[in-house]
């Protein structure tokens, strides 16, 4: 995904300083020494491990954490929230929304799936294998907490 489409999706202002090669190498460091493991029930805090990945300790948390920990990573890598989201999907094989994954736009204006504990490493938006329910702006995350219905580069979310 390029161009005017990807222009829309970040707003001016930061801007989006980390290229797709800095966003693989801070996914697969978030990777590196991590292990899923679930919540405990009732409870689903999202949470960035960045730390304990800077420092080369192990960690563990379920999806929301490392597609949060991934976010963190490339934000302290100067990426800027205006080009970083969380999406909340229904992943590829089932039928409720119960998957959430990231998404961080290159400084070529190229979209990256981060943090997808379905995969093994970031991928191309377009090629995404999850539908997108709803999407969050990191910029928009605090203090708002705004959701918006869809993926943040379809014509369903209204910003392309």
């Amino acid at each position: 995904m390029r161009g005017a489409a990807v222009a829309r999706l970040v707003q001016a202002g930061e801007g989006c300083a980390v290229n797709a090669a800095e966003i693989r190498r801070w996914d697969l460091a978030a990777r590196a020494r991590y292990a899923y493991a679930p919540d405990a029930p009732g409870t689903n805090p999202w949470r960035s491990f960045a730390d304990d990945v800077l420092a080369g300790r192990a960690w563990r948390g379920q999806c929301a954490d490392l597609a949060s920990t991934v976010l963190d990573l490339c934000d302290r890598a100067g990426a800027g929230l205006s080009g970083q989201f969380r999406l909340v999907v229904i992943a590829q094989g089932t039928s409720t929304p119960d998957h959430m994954i990231a998404a961080q736009v290159d400084d070529a204006s190229g979209v990256w799936i981060v943090g997808d504990t379905f995969g093994s490493e970031p991928y191309p938006a377009e090629d995404c294998p999850h539908t997108a329910v709803r999407y969050q702006r990191m910029e928009e995350a605090m203090p708002d907490n705004i959701w918006h219905v869809g993926a943040p580069w379809t014509a369903s979310s209204g910003l392309s």
